[in-house]
């Protein structure tokens, strides 16, 4: 897996007309998340998740090679516990 198969998938979710804009994506029962969404999911914690800590260098390369952004859903005193990818359609939780 890699960032250009992530950022491939961000796209299909985003020019898919079956996904509604919503805050988060992926909230909610996982058997309701569209395939695209979960496949999204999987690729992000694939992609920008390396031994339990962000990949830095991944997330450099997804920004630097689109439009998409990462950024903390969920943080506290010690680090991010949640990021998200934010899309047109919404934010992808991962991690």
């Amino acid at each position: 897996m890699s960032v250009s198969d992530l950022i491939t998938c961000l796209e299909a979710i985003v020019a898919c007309d079956e996904i509604e804009e919503k805050r988060i994506l992926n909230w909610g029962n996982i058997e309701d998340r569209h395939k695209l969404i979960r496949e999204a999911v999987d690729l992000a914690d694939q992609v920008l998740v390396a031994d339990g800590d962000r990949n830095y260098a991944n997330e450099r390369e997804l920004a630097n090679s689109s439009d998409f952004v990462v950024r903390p859903l969920e943080q506290d005193r010690f680090g991010w516990l949640t990021g998200g990818i934010v899309t047109s359609k919404g934010h992808i939780a991962y991690g």
